[in-house]
C-alpha cells in the first residue's frame, strides 16, 4: 500500500511550483498520508512471544528441510492474535530487525570495512598498514563464526515472515462469524484510506491554524491526489487492489518506488518512450542509499554513521514504557500529533471507527516509519553492495581453499523454476548463504595466518594474500547480495536500480518481471492479439497456496475476477513517469465529481491533480477510495450488510460513512 518514494517525489515536484506554507519535513510527512499508521510498531509482549517462537524453531528438527513454526502461543492469546492481525507489516519488520538486522548488520559493516582496508594494504604491499590492521584480524574469525549462524536463523525468519501475507484485511474474511461490512473492523490505515476521505482532508485544512499544521495539510492533499491517480497504476500490475493482493501490492510498490526515485533524481534521464531508458538503469541514483527518512524526519531522530539507530532497536524489541521509547516518541512535535488526532475526532464518530486512534499511536507510528525507511534507504551494512574491484593480476584462478570447497552456486542456479513460490526462492538463497560461509572460514583462516606470520617477523607471499583477500571479499559480497535479493523478493527491501531491467544481446532493455514474467514497473495490456485492451480487473484474493491469502504474491494472480468487473488502468502500457507528471489534467481532473461509484474517466497525472487539489483546499474533493479499490477513480464504499467480498463479488456497495 505504501509508496514512500513515489509520494515524496510528487510532493517535491508540486512544492517546486506551489510553495509549501510551512516546513518541508512536516509537509513531506503529510505527503505520506494515512500510511503513517501502517508503521505502528508491535508491543514488547508480541515481540518477545515471536522471539520465543524463533528460538524454539531453531532447536527443533527440520521437516523436509524446512523449520517448523509453532504460532499457537500467539494465536491462542486473544490480545496477541488481535495485534498480529492489526500490525502485520510491522510484525514482519520487528522479526527481521530483532533476529537479523540488529545483531548482524553491524558485523557486515565492520567486516566490509576491514577487508577493504586489508585488500588495499595487500595490493600496495604496504607492510606497515598491514601490521596496523593485524590487531583487528581476530574480529574476522569471531564474526565469521557468528555469521555462520545467520543462514539457519534466516531460514526460520523467512518461513515466519512468509506467514504474514496469509493475513488478509478483515473485509476479505469469509468466516461466517465475521462482519466485513463493518468499517470499525478495519485496520487504522485502511479505515482512513477507505472512509470519508473528503471530510478528513477538509477537516485538516479547516484546523490548520499554524504554519506547521498548514504544511501537514498541504502534504496530505498532495498524498490524496497521488493516491487517487497513482494507485490504479499499482493495481494494474498487481492484478487487484491492496484489499485482495495486499503483499503483492507492496512488492510492486517497492519496484515502482525504486524506478520513480531513479528516474527523477538522476540528472539527464528523460521520459520513457520505449523500454530502454536513455541512461542505463545501472547508472541511475540508488534509492537504497538515498536516506529518504531525512526528508520527513521532523522529530530529528538520529541515525549515527556506522551503527543501528535507536529507532530500529526499539522497533525490534517492541513498544514499552521504558526510557528509550519515551525519548523517541517525545521527540515528535505534540502540535502535529494533537492536530492529526483532532481531525480524526472531528471526522469519525468513535462508535464507527476502529479503536486505537491516539496521539501516542501517531508518535509510535512515526518511530516505526523512520526505522523502516532507514532500513530500506540508508545503505547500511549489506544493503549497498561494496565495490569488489578487479581481481589482482596474481589471482586469475581460484585459491586452493575455494577449489577444495567448490564454488557455491549462484542464487539463480540454486533457485527453483519460475513457477515456484517466493518462499522457495528465498530458502534457496539462504541455502546459498550457508554454503558461502562454510567456505568463508577457510579463506579467513588463510588470511589471518599469513598476516600474523608476517607481523611476527616472518615473510609474506603478497600475491597469495592479495588473491585470498579478493576471494574472501567476493564470497562476502555474494552472501550479502543473496541476502538482499531475498529481502527484495520478500517485499521488505527496495531493489537497486541495476535490478530494474535487463539488457539483451541487441542492447534492448526489458523491465524487471515477477516470477511469472509480468513487468513490475510497467502496466500491462491483454495478451490477446485482437485488441490492446486492459486486462480484466480486479482479481480475487489468491488462495491457491495453502488456501491462504496472497502467498503467491511473486506472480500475477491467476485467481478469478471479482464481480462486477470494473475499469482497469486506462492508458497503454506505461512507466511511472506517465503518472507522476507525464499526462497533465485529463477529463477535468479528479475534482470533477460524478455519480457513485465512479466516473470511469482518466484524471491525468499526480502532480497536475495535486496542484488543483491544493489550490482548491479540498473544497470540491469527491469522496474517493484512496486505493482505487474497485477500479479507476472509485469512490469510497462499504459492502452491503451481510455480504462477503471475500467470496468473489461486491454486492451493492454503499458510499461509506
Amino acid at each position: 500500500m505504501s509508496n514512500v518514494a513515489f509520494d515524496l517525489e510528487v510532493f517535491k515536484q508540486v512544492s517546486g511550483s506551489v510553495p509549501n506554507p510551512g516546513p518541508d519535513k512536516i509537509g513531506a510527512l503529510g505527503a505520506l498520508g494515512p500510511d503513517l499508521y501502517q508503521y505502528l510498531p508491535i508491543s514488547k509482549k508480541l515481540s518477545d512471544a515471536l522471539d520465543k517462537v524463533v528460538q524454539k524453531s531453531l532447536q527443533a528438527p527440520l521437516v523436509n528441510n524446512l523449520p517448523q513454526i509453532d504460532l499457537t502461543p500467539i494465536t491462542n492469546d486473544a490480545a496477541l492474535a488481535a495485534e498480529l492481525f492489526e500490525k502485520p507489516l510491522m510484525t514482519a519488520y520487528s522479526i527481521l530487525f530483532r533476529q537479523i538486522v540488529v545483531p548482524f548488520w553491524p558485523i557486515f559493516q565492520r567486516d566490509i570495512d576491514l577487508l577493504n582496508q586489508l585488500q588495499t594494504a595487500a595490493n600496495n604491499q604496504d607492510g606497515d598498514a598491514l601490521k596496523q590492521l593485524a590487531s583487528e584480524l581476530d574480529q574476522l574469525q569471531q564474526e565469521g563464526d557468528a555469521v555462520k549462524k545467520l543462514a539457519p536463523l534466516a531460514k526460520v525468519v523467512t518461513v515466519l515472515i512468509a506467514l504474514i501475507p496469509s493475513i488478509p484485511p478483515s473485509i476479505e474474511s469469509t468466516n461466517p462469524a465475521a462482519k466485513p461490512w463493518l468499517p470499525s473492523a478495519y485496520r487504522l490505515f485502511e479505515f482512513l484510506r477507505w472512509q470519508h476521505t473528503d471530510g478528513f482532508a477538509q477537516n485538516l485544512v479547516k484546523l490548520a491554524d499554524t504554519a506547521n499544521k498548514k504544511a501537514y495539510a498541504y502534504g496530505y492533499l498532495i498524498h490524496v491526489a497521488a493516491s487517487v491517480t497513482g494507485k490504479p497504476f499499482i493495481n494494474n500490475i498487481s492484478g487487484g487492489p491492496y484489499r485482495t493482493h495486499w503483499w503483492r501490492d507492496r512488492l510492486v510498490s517497492n519496484h515502482v518506488d525504486s524506478w520513480t526515485f531513479g528516474r527523477y533524481e538522476t540528472s539527464g534521464v528523460t521520459a520513457m518512450t520505449s523500454d530502454t531508458p536513455n541512461i542505463p538503469y545501472a547508472s541511475w541514483k540508488n534509492i537504497v542509499s538515498s536516506n529518504l527518512q531525512n526528508r520527513f524526519n521532523l522529530a530529528n531522530l538520529s541515525a549515527p554513521a556506522g551503527s543501528i539507530p535507536d529507532a530500529v532497536t526499539a522497533v525490534a524489541n517492541g513498544v514499552d514504557t521504558g526510557a528509550l521509547w519515551t525519548s523517541l516518541t517525545g521527540a515528535f512535535p505534540t502540535e502535529i500529533s494533537d492536530y492529526i488526532q483532532k481531525a480524526i475526532d472531528g471526522t469519525y464518530p468513535v462508535a464507527l471507527r476502529p479503536p486505537g486512534y491516539t496521539t501516542d499511536a501517531i508518535k509510535q507510528s512515526f518511530v516505526g516509519l523512520f526505522a523502516v525507511v532507514w532500513f530500506m534507504t540508508s545503505g547500511f551494512g549489506p544493503m549497498t553492495p561494496f565495490d569488489l574491484g578487479a581481481a589482482p593480476s596474481s589471482c586469475q584462478s581460484e585459491p586452493t581453499w575455494v577449489q577444495q570447497g567448490g564454488s557455491p552456486p549462484s542464487p539463480q542456479q540454486s533457485g527453483p523454476s519460475t513457477g515456484a513460490t517466493v518462499c522457495g526462492v528465498l530458502l534457496a538463497i539462504l541455502a546459498l548463504i550457508l554454503l558461502i560461509f562454510e567456505d568463508w572460514g577457510d579463506g579467513v583462516a588463510a588470511v589471518v595466518g599469513a598476516v600474523k606470520a608476517f607481523t611476527s617477523g616472518g615473510g609474506i607471499d603478497w600475491d597469495t594474500l592479495q588473491c585470498d583477500l579478493f576471494w574472501v571479499r567476493k564470497l562476502l559480497l555474494k552472501a550479502q547480495e543473496g541476502l538482499v535479493d531475498g529481502l527484495v523478493k520478500a517485499a521488505l527491501a527496495y531493489p537497486s536500480p541495476g535490478k530494474l531491467g535487463t539488457t539483451d544481446v541487441n542492447n534492448v532493455t526489458h523491465p524487471v518481471t515477477d516470477l511469472g514474467g509480468v513487468p513490475l514497473t510497467k502496466t500491462n495490456f491483454s495478451t490477446a492479439a485482437t485488441a490492446a485492451i486492459p486486462l480484466p480487473y480486479p482479481h480475487q484474493m489468491d488462495k491457491k497456496i495453502s488456501n491462504a491469502a496472497d502467498l503467491n504474491f511473486g506472480q500475477f494472480p491467476a485467481s478469478p475476477l471479482e464481480t462486477p468487473e470494473t475499469l482497469n488502468f486506462p492508458l497503454p502500457p506505461s512507466y511511472p513517469d506517465k503518472i507522476v507528471d507525464g499526462s497533465g489534467i485529463q477529463n477535468g481532473g479528479m475534482l470533477t465529481n460524478g455519480t457513485f461509484p465512479s466516473r470511469n474517466k482518466f484524471f491525468g497525472d499526480a502532480v497536475a491533480n495535486a496542484k488543483q487539489v491544493v489550490g482548491d483546499q479540498a473544497g470540491k474533493l469527491p469522496r474517493y477510495n484512496l486505493d482505487a479499490d474497485r477500479g479507476y477513480g472509485w469512490k469510497t464504499w462499504s459492502p452491503k450488510v451481510n455480504t462477503f467480498p471475500g467470496n468473489g463479488s461486491v454486492d451493492n456497495p454503499n458510499p461509506g460513512i
